[in-house]
């Protein structure tokens, strides 16, 4: 019986492998430059947030912790805040992303949409209880920005996991069998 479920998960997600992380990670670092200069604070979605929970809801625990890791120390050089504090939080999400995967069945057309907006959320919450530990003054409107943020990056993951789903498991075309 286990063995026919890993085999039915297997072909369902597509494998991904080390080089699309590379490339998806350069991609994602110039994109997150050019919008952090035209989209205002609140409205800019965290894609390499998206591109870490599509790797961990895809792969195992350790490749989505790994791509975190990597992704949030990329991402803290790129916005120059505390080097590691990307990184922590993204590196938890990857990791606890592999494991949703195995307990959530979305089944409508609005779940995914929102697990990825609150776990952006979550991610802000966990980036601003950090700086609120090293002292850091924090806005007032540091949540109004978050939840928007949020709902913008949840959004944004939604056409990211349907377009790269398309690509990397195009439909069958099964037409071709009947001749």
């Amino acid at each position: 019986m286990k063995e026919r479920i890993t085999r039915t998960k297997n072909q369902e997600h597509p494998k991904i492998q080390p080089s699309e992380i590379g490339v998806l990670l350069v991609i994602v670092a110039v994109a997150e430059l050019v919008l952090q200069r035209l989209l205002p604070v609140g409205l800019q979605p965290d894609l390499s947030l998206i591109v870490i929970l599509y790797v961990g809801w895809n792969s195992f625990a350790f490749k989505g912790a790994l791509t975190g890791s990597i992704f949030g120390l990329v991402r803290d050089n790129l916005l120059g805040v505390y080097l590691g504090l990307n990184g922590l939080s993204k590196t938890l999400l990857g990791f606890s992303m592999s494991y949703l995967n195995r307990w959530i069945a979305y089944e409508g057309k609005l779940m995914r949409p929102a697990l990825l907006a609150l776990l952006a959320f979550l991610d802000r919450m966990i980036i601003f209880g950090v700086l609120a530990m090293l002292g850091e003054k924090q806005p007032d409107s540091i949540l109004i920005y978050a939840l928007s943020e949020a709902l913008v990056t949840g959004a944004v993951g939604e056409v990211f996991f349907r377009f790269y789903d398309r690509i990397k498991l195009p439909p069958k075309n099964f037409r071709r069998l009947s001749s």
